[in-house]
């Protein structure tokens, strides 16, 4: 795992940037757009198998290219979430952008510069500067969905390795369970997209009806110095089940089928938290779409939920995750073009995270879960089943046979209908063909016709045991 080493600065050489802004972005179906990528921390390991009221208030035991933009004409409105004006920055105070090498005039979030939200806007030729850091700050519209990337002139290994954290919000920090960095840093980093690769990326939806601001920092790894272009692409962006609905063109090329970086959720109503690679954290926005729909009803139905954990997904251009690097996570053919991901457990302890909720053997649950969470992951799965065009949900066997009991007693509740329970029956797999799924379940989204996958039978969708989520540690000083 790298460490960053954020150090203060004195004087720095002069540098330029030039600012390409297109007209407007009002209506982009733009996705996240980037080469592939590598991690090197140890986030997606965790440790604390904590037994502490996690889930308070239930008292049951329980790129993709830019798009044409000519479908958002018929978009759906969607239901405005209620928000305190007062909670959130507005564009019309974001400062101007800065290229501060001479001047270090943003170094930190009070000092920050501006960035526009107009999509496509992109700033060329930034440069990073020995032991500089760039703070930014980007105003994310009510209603979009926006991308924060940077270009690395170099191959962003060694001395071109740099790398792009969010910072908290100064006046409205996170709720604790959406901090997915464990940092003493006085600008308090909460998210991070750092690789020996030559580019990074962040990405925001913001459900409310007013402007949310997010506070980004661009560091070199070690002392890495070099140019950058930085570009910011946003998107529409909607909370619902079924994607088409929200769309005129629902052809294989219209925008469900795009591949887009899967949004941090900035509150827990949201119902989930992107705790795991951001360069393997790609879905089609139709699979995005569902996931959140999922989680957020899971939420409303069980208030006091702490976010679920989502995690490998697939890679920007729709790759397994580890494609990049010559070293796939997950067998071939599975966690492609979009349409797959791992999702953590609900459970009794302290949070959602990926881990494992049962005594094990590395491979399979070799006794009774013990930290499940049955009732809100089974309820989850019945959501999320909801969609025609689920393929399987893969657990462990004894966790399976813990969500079917808690689906009799949700549906003696009322909770959910004898279809739905048939129906978690029915596309719920495990067996000996899904090795590692007492740490999480894995989501596979059935093609649509014009798509040619391997139909091979899964085989799990991990090559290794995983390690339960540890909260990654940055080292380092502002």
């Amino acid at each position: 795992m790298k460490t960053l080493l954020l150090l203060p600065l004195s004087i720095l050489l002069a540098c330029t940037s030039e600012v390409t802004t297109p007209v407007d972005y009002a209506d982009s179906e733009t996705t996240d757009e980037s080469n592939t990528e590598e991690e090197n921390s140890d986030e997606d390991t965790t440790g604390d198998n904590s037994t502490g009221d996690n889930n308070a208030g239930d008292n049951n035991t329980g790129d993709v290219d830019p798009g044409d933009d000519e479908d958002d004409e018929d978009d759906e409105p969607t239901e405005d979430s209620e928000e305190d004006p007062t909670d959130w920055e507005d564009s019309s105070d974001l400062p101007a952008f800065v290229d501060d090498c001479a001047t270090l005039s943003n170094e930190t979030r009070s000092t920050a510069s501006g960035l526009s939200s107009q999509d496509g806007t992109v700033y060329s030729g930034v440069q990073l500067c020995a032991n500089d850091m760039d703070v930014y700050r980007v105003d994310v519209p009510a209603g979009l969905w926006l991308s924060v990337s940077i270009d690395i002139d170099g191959s962003g290994q060694g001395t071109t390795d740099l790398d792009m954290y969010e910072l908290d919000h100064p006046s409205t920090p996170l709720p604790s369970s959406l901090d997915m960095v464990d940092d003493s840093y006085s600008e308090n980093i909460v998210w991070y997209s750092y690789a020996e690769i030559d580019y990074e990326a962040l990405a925001w939806y913001n459900p409310t009806n007013q402007t949310r601001s997010h506070y980004i920092a661009i560091a070199g790894y070690n002392g890495a110095i070099a140019d950058y272009d930085l570009t910011v692409q946003t998107s529409d962006y909607h909370e619902g089940l079924d994607c088409d609905a929200f769309y005129s063109n629902t052809s294989e090329s219209g925008p469900c089928n795009e591949i887009m970086l899967f949004p941090q959720a900035d509150d827990t109503s949201q119902g989930y938290a992107v705790s795991h690679n951001p360069h393997y954290s790609h879905l089609r926005r139709e699979v995005a779409y569902l996931v959140q729909y999922a989680a957020s009803e899971t939420s409303a139905m069980f208030p006091g939920t702490n976010p679920l954990g989502l995690l490998d997904m697939g890679e920007a251009d729709g790759s397994t995750p580890g494609a990049m690097v010559g070293s796939l996570r997950h067998p071939e053919g599975t966690h492609v073009y979009g349409n797959d991901i791992d999702i953590a457990y609900y459970q009794t302890g302290s949070d959602n995270l990926g881990r494992t909720v049962c005594p094990d053997d590395g491979y399979f649950c070799t006794s009774a879960p013990t930290i499940l969470d049955a009732r809100r992951t089974a309820y989850f799965m019945v959501k999320l089943m909801e969609s025609p065009n689920l393929r399987v949900i893969g657990v462990d066997t004894m966790i399976a046979t813990e969500l079917l009991d808690a689906a009799d007693q949700l549906l003696s509740e009322g909770k959910i209908t004898n279809a739905q329970r048939a129906r978690l029956e029915s596309y719920m797999a495990y067996g000996e063909g899904w090795p590692f799924h007492q740490h999480h379940m894995h989501f596979s989204w059935q093609w649509e016709d014009g798509h040619t996958y391997s139909d091979t039978t899964e085989t799990g969708c991990l090559l290794e045991d995983v390690e339960d989520y540890e909260t990654p540690q940055i080292g380092g000083a502002w």
